[in-house]
């Protein structure tokens, strides 16, 4: 075996720099995507016609308006909400809520919710999240991005 050429060597440096951009674009990417969802997730505006707002676990509860003005009792399960070291977080709507398992007095106000969650090491925190993608559809609470 002799010893490798010049450009062997160059080419092989430069196959060895592109994998490594591959590798750090298919992370970055891989991130957008999987945090995508809440970030595209729009503010909510069932607190405009909405009143009587409450929160029992994770079942937001509200006596909202229909089109023709007509009060309607309705519930949606809150998702995505997770406690995530005693901090409250959104994150996907299509995974069920979690931070009623380790939070307790939940309120609300307005499209705010506030708890006392527990850290990792135990300690409480009071802590408040702006729920996303929550509207009234005709008297009903339901997610909408």
């Amino acid at each position: 075996m002799g010893k490798p050429t010049r450009t062997k060597m160059i080419k092989s440096f430069l196959n060895r720099a592109i994998n490594c951009i591959a590798v750090i674009v298919f992370v970055a990417v891989s991130f957008l995507f999987s945090n995508s969802s809440a970030l595209a997730s729009a503010p909510s505006s069932f607190q405009q016609t909405c009143d009587n707002i409450q929160v029992h676990g994770d079942l937001l509860v509200a006596e909202c308006l229909t089109r023709d003005q007509r009060p309607n009792l309705t519930f949606l399960d809150l998702r995505g909400v997770e406690n995530i070291d005693g901090t409250l977080e959104q994150h996907s709507t299509s995974q069920p809520a979690t931070f009623q398992k380790s939070c307790f007095n939940e309120s609300i106000e307005g499209d705010v919710l506030t708890a006392t969650c527990l850290t990792r090491n135990q300690q409480e925190k009071r802590t408040s999240l702006e729920l996303l993608g929550i509207e009234n559809i005709d008297g009903n609470l339901m997610y909408t991005s």
